[in-house]
């Protein structure tokens, strides 16, 4: 990235997360392999799945087929995938190669009557179905990550600090060496709490209960904003004010209460993927 920029310049960081995150989430989701079929047309594959991310905005929710440069491009970049990923299945299989990642698994699936059991749309629809939870949420907060970081040069002091003691002597990045990294793992936080990359977590009411003076019913929707929840004062010191430290064991302001440090939503349905994103996030600022 700092390549490209030369003595002086610009670019787009969700653009450049989004590509990065795009082969690291096909890597650990799908197999190395595919991560390694996609070194011929790996940009093409992000910027297909870029156009698709951004066909699922608001509008999406009220009518999906509306006539929008957006959706149109949506649609364009499903079938652009589609096309992608059946070349590399196809040049396997003309290079007589029997890969051992999860395309592989599925274009081997047959059915109980000898038939492929999955075709080429719907193998590419469970790919995006499985990398879209962990590529457009990490592609947000790996900006803002950065962002803040220049914003506070006395965070980026420690965090290098820190990250060059951890890995001295060129050891490598591993899960134990992500697990201790107190200081990333604050800024990394506090990035998730004042830049949450999900703004609107919405529920369907299955049975009805009260609330206050309200009364929810069943069928209903409702829905909590992390973007206001992590900035409640009441829970955190200062909370417009980008301060790693209030993850500390000392302070641990996240823990305090469980319904206000919310970016991976809460309860039964908090987001499974939290432990691996964080994961991801470590890993990327590490190295």
């Amino acid at each position: 990235m700092c390549g490209k920029l030369g003595e002086h310049g610009k670019i787009d960081l969700l653009d450049f997360f989004g590509e990065l995150t795009t082969y690291t989430s096909t890597a650990t989701l799908i197999g190395k392999e595919f991560r390694d079929d996609l070194a011929l047309r790996g940009s093409e594959f992000a910027a297909a799945f870029q156009d698709l991310e951004r066909g699922t905005d608001a509008f999406a929710y009220v009518n999906p087929h509306l006539p929008l440069p957006s959706f149109r491009a949506r649609d364009s970049a499903r079938r652009k995938l589609v096309d992608l990923i059946s070349e590399i299945l196809d040049r396997r299989e003309e290079e007589g190669r029997r890969c051992r990642d999860l395309l592989q698994v599925m274009e081997s699936l047959i059915d109980e009557n000898g038939d492929k059991k999955y075709s080429r749309s719907e193998i590419t629809g469970m790919i995006i179905g499985m990398m879209l939870a962990g590529h457009h949420t990490s592609q947000g907060v790996a900006s803002w990550a950065l962002i803040e970081l220049l914003r506070n040069p006395d965070v980026l002091a420690s965090t290098v600090e820190e990250l060059d003691a951890i890995y001295a002597n060129d050891q490598a990045v591993s899960f134990q060496s992500l697990r201790e990294i107190p200081i990333l793992e604050g800024v990394l936080k506090e990035t998730l709490r004042m830049h949450p990359p999900l703004i609107i977590l919405m529920r369907k009411v299955m049975h009805d209960f009260h609330y206050g003076d309200y009364r929810i019913e069943a069928g209903d929707l409702v829905a909590v904003s992390p973007a206001i929840s992590n900035r409640l004062a009441e829970h955190f010191a200062d909370p417009h004010v980008f301060d790693p430290g209030r993850y500390a064991a000392d302070r641990r302001e996240d823990a305090q209460n469980p319904w206000t440090w919310i970016p991976f939503g809460g309860g039964r349905h908090k987001c499974v993927g939290s432990a691996f994103a964080m994961m991801q996030l470590k890993v990327i600022f590490s190295i």
